[in-house]
């Protein structure tokens, strides 16, 4: 059993479920900022879609589709996309 594990298998008996842990506020506006600013154009917000809402690992655009299960790929098409602008 790994450390995630047996974190959850402590937790178990005090939650309803797995917990979801987020980043406090001022932590995620600095990431935010920071990813941003190679992509001052993302003007879509994908960089943050893709940390809070993404469905699945794919985005269409403009009638293409990019696969974006890891951040290269999400760059990838971040780089592809903006560089035609």
């Amino acid at each position: 059993m790994d450390k995630d594990d047996e974190f959850m298998k402590a937790l178990n008996p005090y939650l309803d479920g797995h917990p979801v842990f987020t980043l406090n506020h001022r932590a995620h506006e600095i990431i935010m900022d920071a990813l941003e600013s190679d992509f001052a154009k993302d003007h879509e917000k994908f960089i943050e879609w893709w940390f809070f809402d993404k469905a699945d690992h794919w985005v269409e655009w403009k009638n293409k589709r990019w696969p974006t299960e890891t951040p290269e790929q999400l760059y990838d098409f971040l780089e592809e996309l903006y560089a035609r602008d």
